[in-house]
């Protein structure tokens, strides 16, 4: 009788075992496999904060994904970048870097572990201007009845992604005027005497930060407007000679 029990017993253990469970010292029954719990991502970017001005990055952003998981480990962490193609970091680790123009763009990631748990996915989004914005600068002049000279000038600012902010004016690096608004044309005038070797300079700024220059060294009155820097007495004397009032004309137009 108790050489059948005994068989009974072992025949239980044998199928329990090979049914891959086990029987502690206190008869308790534990399942080997139990991970119904997805892994955990943590997102870290460097810069930690926009670098730029009014929320945005004005540098690569480096993005650095590090997932846990404390049953079955981590199989792998995915990713995707502005609703783009799916990537795949194998383990626990990964970085990488965003190096593109855009505004409200999207980072997607989540992570899977060895029993195929997967994390819910998880999106950032950043506002990133890498490109300076684009500058064009130009200037005309007249003289004034006082002997010194009007300058005009014109700067064209664009910038396709954060949009153009303000366009800044400086004469030999000292700051004199802003205009603001998103342009594309930014005006200034500067009544102008006999200085040495003057330097005029605009910076133009989009709302992220960025920045771009154009200057302008040593103006000559090639620009001028010949019909304003002639003194008007002189011009109505000239409109009794027609040759020489067709001469101004002409000069004015170059």
């Amino acid at each position: 009788m108790k050489r059948s029990i005994f068989k009974r017993i072992t025949a239980i253990v044998i199928i329990l075992m090979f049914l891959g469970l086990s029987i502690d010292s206190t008869s308790s029954i534990v399942t080997s496999s139990d991970d119904t719990t997805p892994p955990v991502t943590t997102c870290t970017l460097d810069p930690p904060t926009p670098d730029g001005d009014n929320g945005w990055y004005v540098s690569d952003v480096t993005v650095t994904l590090n997932a846990i998981d404390d049953i079955s480990g981590v199989m792998k962490i995915q990713y995707r970048i502005d609703e783009g193609p799916i990537w795949t970091i194998p383990g626990d680790y990964g970085t990488f870097i965003i190096d593109i123009d855009k505004e409200n763009l999207s980072i997607e990631y989540w992570a899977v572990d060895n029993d195929c748990n997967e994390e819910i996915h998880h999106i950032i989004i950043i506002d990133i201007d890498l490109t300076d914005p684009v500058i064009d600068f130009k200037y005309e002049c007249e003289k004034t009845d006082f002997g010194s000279w009007w300058f005009y000038f014109n700067a064209t600012a664009t910038d396709e992604m954060s949009k153009m902010n303000r366009v800044e004016f400086y004469l030999n690096s000292v700051f004199q005027d802003t205009v603001i608004g998103q342009g594309p044309l930014y005006s200034w005038k500067v009544m102008f005497g006999c200085w040495l070797n003057p330097v005029f300079r605009a910076e133009a700024y989009d709302f992220a930060g960025n920045m771009a220059y154009k200057e302008i060294k040593n103006p000559s009155i090639r620009n001028i407007n010949i019909k304003y820097s002639i003194h008007p007495l002189i011009i109505q004397f000239f409109k009794h000679y027609p040759l020489v009032n067709i001469l101004l004309q002409r000069l004015t137009f170059l």
